[in-house]
């Protein structure tokens, strides 16, 4: 069995090319300072994911160290930050890949890509969940996607001493992915802010609004603490058939404390709609508030 074992983790080595090494040959190196440790300055350079037709998993390992007494709480929190471009094949078969990131066996990152056929054209569908940026879904045909993932490290894989992060690609159907490349750039960041806590609140721009007519959802968002929130999608949630217009808005935030986007929308029928609009981040913060529209003019 532990035979067995070290053969496959042999094989699924052999699927992941890793541009560059650790410049010494011994002692891995110690994220010990705040800031942004990345892959070239863990000693390594990009790395890229190929299919494994043996087992669907492919996989490689980055070992660093932690100085002694590491551990994730107040003051001392880690952030794992990957970017990465998935090439899909276009002879893809439908089905499911997952690009994922682990420390110490604890999943970090886990981006999961969906395949489906539609005549000779393929749909993907990207899937992210993180405490940073929430969740993150995109799809559509393009075969080539460029990601950028940010989350917290879990607590139990944080540890004094060595540790080892990984890098993985699963997939439950094989032909799916050309490669993974994983950009250097990518890496750990030692950071004194946690997770960032997120206040919305949401206005109604007029003062009466009709059915038949445009308004305008007016939303401010507040970082009371944690880490900066560089992009966040925001949605409305209210009763089917009340309200029109984009329900969904990306904005990009940043370093910024506060935040503002506006929504226009058209109410379709008169009467009492409860509104709801939820930030995707840590926590799912949202505001509520009720939406009486007035008949029509006409």
């Amino acid at each position: 069995m532990k035979r067995a074992a070290a053969v496959a983790a042999a094989t699924a080595a052999l699927f992941a090319t890793p541009a560059g090494s650790p410049t010494a040959a011994g002692r891995p190196v110690t994220i010990d300072s705040y800031g942004f440790w990345s892959l070239t300055r863990l000693g390594y350079g990009p790395l890229v994911l190929k299919e494994n037709p043996k087992t669907a998993k492919s996989q490689v390992a980055i070992p660093f160290r932690l100085p002694p007494g590491a551990k994730e709480g107040p003051g001392h929190w880690y952030v794992i930050h990957l970017h990465f471009r998935v090439e899909v094949r276009p002879d893809s078969l439908p089905g499911e890949f997952n690009v994922a990131a682990d420390t110490d066996r604890r999943t970090c990152a886990s981006i999961i890509f969906t395949v489906v056929k539609k005549g000779r054209q393929r749909i993907v569908t990207s899937d992210a969940l993180g405490l940073v940026n929430g969740v993150e879904r995109i799809r559509g045909p393009q075969l080539v996607r460029e990601i950028r993932f940010e989350n917290f490290l879990v607590t139990h894989g944080i540890r004094p001493g060595p540790n080892v992060l990984t890098f993985e690609l699963t997939s439950n159907a094989i032909p799916m992915v050309r490669e993974v490349r994983i950009f250097a750039d990518s890496g750990i960041e030692l950071a004194r802010g946690g997770p960032p806590n997120v206040a919305v609140a949401a206005t109604v721009r007029e003062h009466t609004v009709h059915a038949g007519e445009t308004f305008h959802l007016d939303v401010s968002l507040t970082r009371r603490s944690g880490l900066a929130i560089p992009r966040v999608v925001l949605r409305i949630h209210a009763p089917a058939g009340t309200i029109g217009g984009a329900m969904v808005r990306r904005l990009r935030w940043g370093s910024r404390a506060h935040a503002r986007i506006s929504f226009r929308l058209r109410a379709l029928q008169a009467g009492r709609v409860p509104l709801a609009v939820r930030a995707d981040t840590n926590g799912f913060p949202s505001d509520q508030l009720v939406l009486y529209v007035d008949r029509s003019r006409r």
